[in-house]
């Protein structure tokens, strides 16, 4: 049965061809979050109706549906008026992975089947907890907010630095480390941000760019002349991320975290913001290069056991 949330009316649509799939999900994410109003469809265009006509928070798909694959369902939702867009979108597939698929959609993440549920249900209360007020929110996740680990954090900064040097040929030197509030503005034009959950953390971490020096990097990588931030280049941004993504997932990983793996999402416009999963302050570090600067931000919460 489906729960109304009441003044807080956080609806989620369950995509999945399989009625016993949808119960089990279902009745997984209503034990930690029983308010939650859960509304479910069977196939890729039935979910696309849905979306059309109400706004919800966020939508969990498999990509195996009939009558439109999940893929095809992701990338259709892009035209979507930002009125109705989701908040959030989670795959969860046994057969695919997250290569091709669209990231123009906002945050998007993905699960591979079996479900490892306490992953997946502490990704769902971190967003949920992220669109509460602070004096509302009824129960608390289950991680230590506002800490950030040194260790996480540096294999990313190595892989940064590694995947611009490899991939562009740029040397990039790292110039400054500071904190941020969650609510302030990016300093670039565009971001790549992805989430970076583990069993021992709850985070996410973005690189973002000004212009030039995005630019700069794109036509260096791909031997072009762009001269503006547009549909066709905005994409080496996710793959930017993908790669040095998983460079420190590797390393990570092999210390014994289990990072899983998730989609980019790209943000562009001047000052935009960025919406991380985890809570508390943002770690941001400055780097320089012969073209103009970029930034990495990460911020992480430790899962209490």
């Amino acid at each position: 049965m489906t729960n109304e949330l009441g003044q807080h009316n956080i609806s989620v649509l369950l995509i999945d061809d399989e009625a016993d799939i949808r119960e089990i999900i279902r009745d997984r994410i209503l034990e930690v979050e029983p308010m939650l109003k859960i509304i479910e469809a069977s196939n890729g265009v039935e979910g696309l109706q849905k979306m059309s006509m109400q706004k919800f928070s966020m939508v969990i798909t498999d990509l195996g549906l009939p009558k439109k694959n999940g893929q095809a369902l992701l990338k259709e939702a892009q035209t979507l008026p930002s009125s109705l867009m989701p908040d959030r979108f989670i795959v969860v597939s046994g057969n695919s992975n997250p290569d091709g698929m669209p990231t123009r959609l906002g945050r998007v993440e993905f699960f591979s089947k079996p479900i490892k549920w306490e992953l997946f249900l502490a990704s769902i209360q971190a967003h949920v907890n992220s669109k509460r007020e602070p004096q509302s929110r009824s129960t608390v996740p289950k991680t230590t907010p506002g800490t950030v680990d040194v260790e996480f954090i540096n294999p990313f900064i190595d892989s940064t630095l590694l995947v611009l040097e490899v991939t562009a040929g740029i040397k990039a030197r790292k110039t400054n480390l500071k904190l941020k509030a969650a609510n302030e503005p990016s300093q670039g034009d565009i971001t790549s941000l992805i989430a970076m959950n583990s069993k021992a953390y709850l985070g996410s971490m973005a690189i973002t760019f000004k212009e030039e020096s995005f630019l700069s990097i794109v036509n260096s990588m791909l031997g072009e002349n762009y001269q503006m931030i547009n549909s066709e280049n905005r994409d080496a941004a996710a793959e930017l991320c993908n790669q040095i993504f998983g460079g420190a997932k590797a390393t990570l990983n092999a210390k014994g975290h289990t990072i899983q793996p998730a989609i980019p999402t790209i943000i562009t416009g001047k000052d935009h913001r960025i919406t991380h999963t985890a809570q508390g302050p943002v770690v941001v570090i400055e780097f320089s290069t012969q073209y103009g600067s970029f930034t990495i931000e990460a911020v992480t919460e430790k899962r209490l056991s």
